[in-house]
């Protein structure tokens, strides 16, 4: 039997009541949403807490302990400022408010370092000496655009403190989980098996073939992948979604460290580096770490770390990889559009040759509707209304037909998130005219010209061209 300790932030709120919040950067027990409480004392809100932790480990046996090993709580004030917005134009407030933001400060036994702002749904990893600007960052993307009727929410509560919670797990956590140290990792890479990297991204919708396709292919010994897509097509998605899956089945197995998947730029790995040999001696401890822990190291784009690192491909990031992917000690995950792969072949061919490629296919027109049908109904659960099902068919139309250079279904699912985020702020239940509206906002294209239904009279298409066009009557 193994006991858990967990920091939860508990606040008092103006009418006398408590929320407890869990604080569960890593996702251990947190997987899609937070887990708050709410009760009329301290005591009994914390205990909320703390029956769902042992449910969750009564559950799931087998699932990863935490790693927090300290926390405490620290305070930083943030100037914003809100503004209000109406019929497509900004008003901001006259004056900055400076907010007291309550951050709890996290240790992690790797050697990794996080914060959380529960009150503002806000988590992240950083590195020493990076909090307080992080912060600031954070909280100010947080509140941009919002009126100060949704900033005051985050006022300070009547009262505010840590406490830590205990839950017993019926198995031990493998000791190399606790001891693997990560530290040269953390600094330039993300963990993508965590909550907080997952938030980011949506589920990859009808992409259901080329998860499973992935998963073998990272299963067992796995092997070096390149995923190659239009941007916007789910490249990320459909990784994560497998990376879900293949560290669901590491924990019946003996891999030595829960999170095998790390993403990174090439940025990143020379930041900071102004000598000649810096950054290779950072990126040979970041190999040996990876290697440690029987990872796998992913990269936003393999056209950049082509591109970086020095003059030319010959010196690059890429170049000083290749020995070490083609003796197997490295393996890598990549992305890549078909224009970059062209582009990367020309550049270092050796390189690209020791991945396997993984296309994404295009969606087809009913795969299209079935996709934003699905995106349609995880938004009317999230904000509890039932939108009009016409939405899809609008939505795809306008795209296909006045954006056919977007990729699909990024800009189209970009655009109904957008939507609801909008109006359900507003009380409204969006429709397709609400759809066709907000398309002629961001397009700039006439209202009337996009729908369909409305035909044009031709007077008034030969009054508006015979203003314009002068000497040309017949035409």
């Amino acid at each position: 039997m193994k006991i858990h300790k967990f920091p939860v932030l508990v606040w008092r709120d103006v009418a006398d009541f408590y929320t407890a919040s869990l604080v569960d950067t890593e996702g251990a027990v947190e997987i899609l949403v937070p887990v708050v409480s709410y009760a009329r004392t301290s005591r009994d809100a914390v205990s909320q807490i703390k029956q769902y932790i042992n449910w969750h480990y009564g559950k799931n046996p087998w699932a990863e302990a935490p790693t927090v090993t300290s926390s405490k709580m620290v305070s930083y004030k943030v100037k914003v400022r809100p503004e209000f917005q109406l019929n497509g134009r900004v008003f901001p407030y006259e004056r900055n408010l400076t907010l007291n933001v309550t951050v709890v400060d996290c240790t992690h036994s790797n050697g990794m370092k996080s914060a959380a702002i529960p009150r503002m749904g806000i988590e992240f990893f950083y590195t020493q000496g990076q909090l307080r600007d992080l912060v600031r960052h954070y909280v100010q993307r947080r509140v941009s655009g919002q009126p100060p009727k949704v900033v005051s929410r985050f006022l300070p509560p009547e009262e505010i403190f840590l406490e830590t919670v205990t839950a017993k797990s019926p198995r031990d956590s493998k000791p190399t989980e606790q001891t693997a140290c990560v530290a040269s990792l953390a600094r330039v890479a993300e963990p993508m098996g965590t909550k907080t990297f997952k938030s980011r991204f949506s589920r990859p919708f009808g992409r259901d073939h080329s998860v499973v396709e992935l998963v073998k292919r990272l299963s067992g010994q796995g092997s070096n992948v390149l995923l190659v897509g239009e941007r916007g097509s789910g490249k990320t998605s459909v990784l994560l979604e497998a990376i879900r899956k293949v560290e669901r089945q590491d924990k019946s197995t003996e891999r030595t460290h829960s999170r095998r998947f790390w993403q990174t730029r090439g940025a990143r790995i020379i930041a900071g580096m102004r000598y000649l040999g810096e950054w290779e001696e950072r990126l040979e401890q970041v190999i040996e770490e990876v290697s440690d822990i029987q990872g796998v190291l992913c990269f936003e784009s393999l056209q950049e770390i082509l591109q970086t690192g020095g003059r030319g491909p010959e010196d690059s990031i890429a170049a000083f990889l290749l020995p070490y992917v083609e003796r197997g000690e490295l393996l890598l995950i990549a992305e890549a559009t078909p224009e970059e792969l062209d582009r990367c072949r020309r550049l270092l061919p050796e390189f690209v040759d020791l991945f396997a490629i993984m296309p994404l296919p295009e969606f087809t027109t009913p795969e299209a509707h079935a996709v934003l049908a699905e995106v349609l109904n995880q938004l009317n659960k999230k904000h509890r209304v039932e939108a009009d099902p016409a939405i899809v068919g609008e939505c795809y139309r306008l795209h296909k037909r006045f954006m056919p250079y977007q990729s699909f279904p990024g800009r189209a699912s970009s655009f109904l998130f957008q939507l609801f985020e909008k109006l359900s702020k507003q009380g409204v239940v969006p429709t397709r005219h609400d759809v066709v509206d907000k398309f002629s906002s961001e397009s700039g294209l006439p209202a009337n010209l996009l729908r369909d239904e409305e035909p044009f009279p031709a007077s008034e298409i030969l009054e508006f061209f015979s203003s314009r066009v002068i000497g040309q009557e017949q035409a």
